[in-house]
């Protein structure tokens, strides 16, 4: 199977997410939104940028780096999705259980 890698940032123009492949050209950060009818591209802000972790939440939510996300049942504080020597803090089990609730740049 193919790995899927793709990447979200917050837009400048809009703060809205966008999710594409990322590029840096030395001054800004881009996301490019290529789908069957368009070839977009978005400058994002840098630290809002997280990759697609492969792995989607209880209701096929796709989870990437820097989403909140907490227990079906809530009895622990949200948790954030990171990358750590080479994995992920969460695993496929966990999220059978888990749904996402933001992202920690949802302020920004």
């Amino acid at each position: 199977m193919e790995r899927e890698i793709k990447f979200r940032g917050k837009r400048v123009d809009n703060k809205e997410w966008i999710e594409g492949h990322y590029y840096f050209n030395g001054r800004c950060h881009w996301i490019v939104n290529n789908d069957k009818f368009r070839n977009e591209h978005y400058e994002v802000i840098p630290e809002t940028v997280g990759q697609f972790t492969e792995l989607r939440d209880m209701k096929g939510t796709d989870v990437y780096e820097g989403d909140l996300f907490v227990p079906r049942y809530n009895e622990f504080r949200p948790m954030e999705v990171r990358y750590f020597k080479g994995k992920y803090n969460i695993s496929a089990y966990m999220l059978d259980e888990c749904e996402v609730i933001g992202n920690v740049h949802d302020g920004i």
